[in-house]
């Protein structure tokens, strides 16, 4: 007990620790409509630091739970805070002395090592660009960008005094303004020999319009902004006049507008691999794509895309299209091989912009011709969408031709595939070596031979692990979707067929066994029983195996399930006799004629029963010859089922020498009666004994009476006796029995 007390105290120091070591590094931070990207330097418990862009500096200390608290200072203003870290030390939460939230998010050394452009104010069209992208990429929740908004405008009647708080929410106030309209900085000056320059927003639209003035200070132009009741006296008559402004923070994601979808493609891109992979393919338009390899295939298409667009240009939002009534397709980047394109498209009941089909379907194209093109300066980093990348990205660090490619794959994943190929034939085939060898020892298996073992079990086996490898592997080299999804449709195949012909192999197997348990019982249910089930199973795996194959061939199920019922009718025709000894085995199962080891008379054979089965049934003939009589027959033909009788009859003709007088018959057929009567094995109920007919030669005597007996050899014994003692009493009359016998109809 205390070696576990030390332990869980030693692992909460330690956590406590982990917790002080834990502070170093860049944060992106929030707070209530403001931000700023936080630096802090950790040395012991004493934390520093510095926040931009309020140019503003912490100083703390970091208590033993791990809490970090301290002061805040910047111009103008100053106060104190606290933050903890969250369990996966990814994040803090925290506040201010004021009791507003203070949150962060710690940047990865590859997020925090990116730069920003410089901020260029060289031109009224530098100006503009510089303002626009660093609205958006605050619109976006980087708050590093303020300082590059706020030194893109000039704001009137404001000094030194006025807070920078203030500065930027006019700024973005402005903002908001210029992204509601759509137009092309190309089409702005790059030069202008005036220190004033001013152009016209909104030029489409008839009720409202704008025009944005810049003046150039020190060689700088700057945007000269209204106050903020003007700024928000402009919002109110834009929307009165219709003009579409998205509010929400996330309304982008509706993909309402051709601007909407590049912003949400772009933004959440940045944000792949923390949740925002489902945002970034839903701007794709893939309805054109196997859906068995859209999982692989949809990342790869994506990172192809957002490396094109971002060799293409810097994409500014406000040069996007962004009416949500039109329904023209934006025509975003033309090359010879091929385009890059934003259509609406409906999706369910709304209707959506999303790239189209044909910029997904010549985007690796596009990519080759494009990727020696040096991207533009302010492109973020980013995280790779697919294994596949980040091989490609080291194979290309290698000398040689390995990036080449031939016949639409380069020349490294020609390589990869092949020898892809051939380890999944040496591990299949070593998987199907071994488990051959463990089948063997098997108790019902121990006397097969190998060559049986391995059709049964080592091939399909083979198959489902070949299928497997390729299925799971295949997606790494970024094979282009056609063939990817030729592939990876055999590969299915492959685990279906080697799946179904391993499930009717068990089902056989099984049934095999509960069949030669069955034939040692009396019952003939159960064997029937045994069949018919076993055989329905396995039509069941083989009906299951062939939709699994039409989903994945794309089969409609109405045409497979048609071609299943005129098959059906092909299969009842060609196969009838087969289909009506199924149905006489059911027969035989409702009805229960007899049991094994029954004797039986069915049409012209007579024996005893060995077995039924789903076919036929088997008679061991009294020659000892085994006859197999279709059920089908069985079910039709009339059935004794000698086993079942109560008592054996014996009726038989003594032949009386025709001068025999009558009172003699009379008399010893009064005696034979009487002897019989008092005899047990008799039944008497049926006796008759007399006269039965004439012929030429004889008096035909009858005797018949049931022996209760069923057993051949008790009724044998009997019968011999009991026809003696009626021999026994015309010997002591001296009836003579007739010498030659002449049939009065054969004539014999």
């Amino acid at each position: 007990m205390k070696i576990l007390i030390l332990l869980l105290l030693g692992l909460s120091m330690s956590t406590v620790c982990l917790a002080k070591g834990d502070w170093q590094g860049t944060w992106q931070t929030n707070w209530r409509q403001g931000g700023a990207e936080l630096v802090l330097t950790q040395q012991g418990n004493k934390v520093t630091g510095y926040y931009e862009p309020f140019n503003g500096t912490v100083e703390g200390q970091v208590s033993e739970q791990g809490q970090l608290s301290g002061s805040w200072q910047q111009p103008g203003s100053k106060g104190h805070f606290f933050f903890r870290l969250s369990p996966d030390k990814k994040t803090f939460s925290g506040r201010f002395d004021s009791g507003e939230w203070w949150n962060g998010l710690k940047l990865s050394d590859k997020a925090s090592q990116q730069s920003k452009p410089q901020v260029n104010l060289q031109s009224p069209r530098a100006t503009v660009k510089n303002y626009l992208v660093a609205g958006n990429w605050i619109a976006f929740g980087d708050n590093n960008y303020i300082d590059d908004l706020i030194a893109a405008v000039d704001i009137p009647n404001t000094g030194s005094n006025t807070l920078y708080r203030q500065k930027f929410e006019i700024a973005y106030l402005y903002f908001q303004l210029l992204n509601m309209d759509t137009f092309r900085l190309f089409t702005l000056p790059d030069f202008v020999e005036s220190d004033i320059y001013s152009f016209e927003l909104f030029k489409r639209y008839s009720e409202f319009s704008h025009r944005i003035a810049l003046h150039k200070v020190n060689g700088q132009w700057r945007i000269i902004l209204p106050n903020r009741k003007e700024i928000n006296a402009l919002l109110q008559r834009a929307e009165a006049a219709g003009i579409y402004r998205q509010k929400a923070p996330e309304g982008h994601f509706k993909l309402a507008t051709p601007r909407e979808t590049m912003r949400t493609f772009l933004e959440q891109f940045r944000n792949w691999n923390q949740g925002s992979d489902t945002l970034v393919l839903n701007t794709l338009n893939i309805s054109r794509l196997d859906k068995n390899v859209r999982k692989w295939e949809a990342p790869v298409l994506a990172q192809y895309l957002k490396e094109v667009l971002d060799r293409v240009s810097y994409v500014v939002w406000q040069e996007i299209p962004n009416d949500p009534d039109s329904d023209i397709p934006y025509r975003h980047f033309t090359h010879p091989k091929g385009v890059i394109e934003i259509a609406p498209a409906m999706r369910g009941d709304e209707k959506v912009w999303l790239f189209t089909p044909k910029t997904i379907a010549n985007i690796r194209s596009l990519h080759d011709a494009l990727e020696s093109l040096p991207m533009p300066p302010g492109i973020p980093e980013y995280e790779n969408t697919a294994f596949f990348f980040n091989i490609r990205d080291q194979v290309r660090k290698l000398p040689g031709p390995l990036t080449n490619r031939y016949w639409q794959l380069e020349l490294w994943q020609w390589i990869g595939a092949v020898l892809l190929l051939l380890l999944s034939f040496t591990i299949a085939s070593l998987v199907r070596i071994k488990l051959n060898a463990l089948v063997k020892l098997l108790p019902g298996f121990r006397r097969r031979t190998l060559s049986s073992i391995n059709l049964n079990i080592g091939i399909p086996a083979m198959l489902i692990t070949i299928g497997l490898i390729w299925v799971y592997t295949l997606f790494v080299f970024g094979i282009p979707d056609y063939l990817f999804s030729f592939l990876r449709t055999i590969s299915q195949l492959l685990i279906i067929i080697g799946s179904v012909w391993l499930g009717y192999i068990a089902i056989n197997e099984i049934s095999k066994y509960l069949l030669s348990k069955a034939l040692k019982t009396e019952s003939v249910i159960d064997e029937i029983i045994v069949t018919l089930i076993g055989s329905l199973i396995k039509g069941g795996v083989i009906i299951f195996g062939v939709m699994l194959i039409a989903e994945i061939l794309g089969i409609p199920f109405g045409t497979v399930i048609a071609g299943l019922g005129i098959g059906g009718i092909a299969l009842a025709i060609a196969a009838k006799d087969t289909v009506a000894n199924f149905f006489g085995s059911a027969v035989i199962l409702a009805d229960r004629p007899f049991k094994p080891g029954d004797k039986v008379v069915i049409g012209e054979f007579k024996g005893n029963i060995e077995s039924v089965g789903l076919r036929s049934t088997r008679i061991r003939a009294e020659n000892d010859a085994l006859v197999f009589i279709p059920n089908s027959i069985v079910s039709k033909d009339i059935i004794a089922n000698e086993q079942r009788k109560r008592r054996t009859l014996v009726d038989t003709c003594i032949p009386v020498h025709p001068r025999t007088t009558a009172d003699l018959l009379r008399l010893c057929s009064t005696e034979i009666i009487a002897a019989y009567e008092q005899d047990d094995m008799v039944f008497g109920r049926f006796l008759a004994v007399g006269v039965n007919d004439f012929t030429p030669g004889a008096i035909k005597f009858r005797i018949r009476f049931y022996i209760n007996a069923v057993d051949k050899k008790v009724y044998l014994m009997n019968r011999h006796r009991l026809l003696s003692v009626a021999l026994q009493i015309f010997e002591q009359h001296g009836v003579k029995l007739a010498k030659n016998i002449v049939d009065n109809e054969t004539g014999n």
